[in-house]
């Protein structure tokens, strides 16, 4: 008879040799049997979604289970009964012209020329867009020009003549511009006399009063103060000028043009805000500035008398008065009744 302890080290000996096999044996995975140093493949274990490896698509499959191609580099996916299908990442061959086109989920083939996309493919340079030539309309192209036209141009002059001034602008205009608006600031005033501008080096042009005509006068620009200027092609016989419309930083003391003299006579026509009357000659009829004869306008206009003129009803005047030599006559004009109001 064994001994109780004997029997009970015997059964775990036994135990432990059934449960450990030894280095010589084989492992079943359930279907093929391979020997202790061969890869572990569970091809035809009993799992839910086996895993594999392979150079080509198994025959058969069941949605869900899965396998690495080994050829295409490429995992696939059972979708369908016995149906793979690679679970992205992979893009079909784009051919020589290296574009692609998605046929199908997960699916791509080389993408054709006229077909699937307009263009020429040239190696090594991009794709050439067939179609028209593209040109620029000049007609609706912002330029510098025509941005520049009709903004108005800032130029600040930077010397101490106050006869000849100059200035540079950024960015720089090529020309000048028929009705070019320009804030224009002076380095120093006015001296009276014949002055000029010149901008950018596009060349000298002359500074007039608003008249077009008339130099300026001493300090009529001031330095520092910026000025409202006006360029017209039209002045000075074509050659082009500024015009004087408005000293910006004079607000409260704008300076009025003075026309010249006009003698008296039953119709005058003055050009200017300012003009000296000579003689004795009764004026009845004043031509209206265009500026005044718009509708719902009018203006008003100062003579100087140098000579004893008197004023009659007969034409647009309103009332009779006799000018008194070197004190101011002031008539304002109103479209609504046609008619000139004289200051006495």
């Amino acid at each position: 008879m064994i001994p109780k302890s004997f029997h009970g080290i015997f059964c775990l000996a036994a135990f432990l040799v059934w449960t450990h096999p030894l280095p010589g044996q084989q492992l079943s995975s359930g279907g093929l049997t391979a020997g202790p140093s061969a890869v572990f493949d569970l091809s035809n274990a009993g799992q839910t979604i086996p895993g594999r490896k392979q150079a080509s698509d198994p025959v058969a499959c069941t949605v869900g289970e899965q396998y690495f191609n080994t050829t295409s580099n490429a995992l696939k996916i059972c979708t369908a009964a016995n149906t793979w299908t690679a679970t992205g990442g992979g893009l079909g061959d784009p051919g020589s012209n290296g574009l692609v086109k998605r046929t199908a989920l997960n699916s791509t083939t080389a993408a054709v020329a006229g077909t699937d996309y307009q263009g020429v493919l040239t190696p090594g340079t991009g794709i050439l867009i067939a179609g028209p030539a593209i040109s620029a309309d000049t007609s609706m192209m912002l330029t510098q020009a025509t941005a520049q036209s009709g903004t108005p141009w800032k130029c600040t002059d930077a010397g101490s003549s106050g006869a000849t001034y100059s200035c540079v602008m950024v960015p720089a205009p090529t020309v000048y511009v028929d009705k070019q608006p320009v804030i224009f600031t002076p380095g120093a005033s006015c001296s009276g006399g014949a002055t000029t501008l010149n901008i950018q080096s596009l060349g000298a042009k002359n500074i007039y009063k608003i008249d077009g005509a008339t130099n300026p006068a001493a300090n009529d620009c001031r330095a520092g103060q910026p000025m409202f200027l006006l360029y017209n092609a039209s002045l000075n016989s074509g050659s082009g000028a500024f015009q004087m419309s408005s000293l910006l930083g004079n607000a409260s003391f704008p300076p009025l043009p003075v026309g010249s003299a006009i003698a008296s006579a039953s119709a005058i026509a003055p050009t200017s805000p300012i003009h000296h009357i000579t003689g004795t000659v009764q004026v009845t009829t004043i031509t209206v500035p265009s500026q005044f004869a718009a509708s719902g306008m009018g203006g008003c206009l100062r003579l100087i008398p140098d000579g004893a003129f008197t004023t009659g009803t007969t034409g647009n005047i309103a009332i009779s008065s006799t000018a008194v030599v070197s004190r101011t006559l002031e008539f304002c004009y109103d479209n609504g009744t046609s008619k000139w109001y004289p200051s006495y």
